[in-house]
C-alpha cells in the first residue's frame, strides 16, 4: 500500500510539520508494505530526534523524489500497490511508461 497524501503520512507516523501554511503536515509520500515502511521526504528537514523516532519504528527514510524510481522499478516485488486518490495519476503515468 502507498499513502501519498501528506496528511496520511503525518497521521500514520504521528508527526507534524510546517511545509504547508496553516496545516500541521509535511510534504511526503509513504510506502507501507507487509515487511517495511518507507517515508519519502526532504531529508534535510528531518531533525535528529525525528530520525531516531522513525528508526525505532523501523521506517526507512528516502529522498522525496525517490518515490519515482521506487514505483518505476517496482521495488516492492510482486503484487500491486494500492493507492490513495492523489497517487492515482502517478500510477497511471508509470503504467503508460511501461507500454
Amino acid at each position: 500500500m502507498a499513502c501519498s497524501c501528506d496528511a496520511n503520512s503525518a497521521y500514520v507516523l504521528n508527526l507534524r510539520g510546517d511545509d504547508i501554511p496553516f496545516n500541521p503536515v509535511f510534504v511526503s509520500y509513504m510506502y507501507i508494505g507487509l515487511d517495511r515502511a518507507i517515508l519519502f521526504v526532504e531529508q534535510e528537514k528531518v531533525e535528529p530526534p525525528v530520525r531516531e523516532y522513525l528508526q525505532n519504528l523501523r521506517v526507512e527514510l528516502r529522498d522525496y523524489n525517490g518515490i519515482w524510481s521506487f514505483l518505476r522499478t517496482r521495488e516492492w516485488g510482486e503484487g500491486k500497490v494500492r493507492n490513495t486518490r492523489s497517487l492515482f495519476l502517478i500510477v497511471i503515468l508509470i503504467a503508460l511508461m511501461d507500454r
